[in-house]
């Protein structure tokens, strides 16, 4: 398994994990509610604080990782594709922390902005024979699914 899918699969892992965590927390309040226990605004402001607590907390792990990843990836330690997703899970995080479309449309950008840029580096290693096609395929495709995810959350209503 290369690196960059490693790293990839680490980075969806830990989403993934967080979202499961997360529903869980929401399936007991389901079940609560089901069960006839009635809820008060209270508890229900409680649930969003400690949900944005976490949130915020994994969007502050992300970033770290990201410095810790640009550490490595001007190193040589690292390949662009393994930071340009790193960088593009720190702003997903943040997309759960958004309040309006034009922050979501924001991060999109920034994200199109990692991929376009990430593309620029793998092209210039394969003009220079230093990657395959198959690479430069792959960072192309990076770039065009965040900018279809671009799109669509700006058609987003």
């Amino acid at each position: 398994m290369s690196k960059s899918l490693k790293a990839f699969f680490m980075a969806f892992m830990l989403i993934a994990a967080s979202g499961v965590f997360l529903m869980g927390n929401q399936w007991d309040t389901v079940k609560s509610a089901r069960a006839g226990e009635s809820f008060t605004s209270t508890d229900s402001k409680v649930t969003q604080e400690q949900l944005r607590e976490l949130l915020l907390e994994r969007k502050r792990i992300l970033e770290k990782r990201v410095e810790n990843m640009k550490v490595f990836f001007n190193a040589g330690r690292v390949s662009g594709s393994e930071y340009a997703k790193a960088k593009e899970a720190a702003l997903l995080a943040g997309l759960d922390l958004c309040h309006t479309k034009a922050e979501r449309v924001t991060i999109r950008r920034e994200i199109v902005g990692i991929y376009q840029e990430a593309e620029g580096w793998t092209k210039r290693r394969a003009d220079t024979g230093h990657a395959p096609q198959s690479e430069l395929d792959e960072a192309r495709v990076a770039c065009l699914e965040a900018e279809i995810n671009l799109i669509k959350e700006q058609l987003d209503k």
